[in-house]
């Protein structure tokens, strides 16, 4: 692993006070004051870390540890949700409406409007979008697991 001191910084050099910061940080280091020095390392090793990260064109990625019902499972839910709205719209609600008018008026006179498809559709459309670009991305993100 590069030092700091091994830095190329022709590519991306640090400004003068990144500089003036590092320096006042790693004098830290050879200080014998014991309160500072654990600090001091600590600040150094972070430096050394963005040193490497930039000096290689690497991208720091952090790790998502949010273990939330939420943050897991919404893909499934949106996907349980439209479902359960469409077999509502489309065979329960039709069935409910023409029982309520056979019981009412004798007949029935009217058909179910589809609450969903008014607006030409456009509630489908769009929960179509969420779960199919969702289902794509995260069979990308299995497929970079395994690979």
């Amino acid at each position: 692993m590069p030092k700091l001191e091994d830095y190329d910084d022709t590519m991306h050099p640090l400004t003068p006070a990144a500089v003036a910061s590092l320096a006042t940080r790693t004098e830290n280091i050879n200080r014998n004051d014991s309160t500072t020095n654990d600090v001091a390392v600590a600040v150094a090793a972070q430096a050394h870390a963005g040193a490497v990260t930039a000096s290689q064109g690497v991208e720091s990625k952090v790790e998502n540890t949010n273990t939330d019902w939420v943050n897991n499972r919404w893909r499934p839910v949106s996907g349980w949700v439209y479902l359960m709205l469409c077999v509502f719209d489309f065979m329960i609600a039709p069935i409910l409406w023409s029982l309520i008018q056979a019981q009412a008026h004798g007949v029935v006179s009217t058909q179910w409007q589809p609450l969903t498809l008014g607006g030409g559709g456009l509630f489908h459309v769009a929960f179509g979008a969420l779960l199919g670009i969702t289902s794509f991305g995260r069979t990308k993100e299995k497929l970079a697991d395994k690979a």
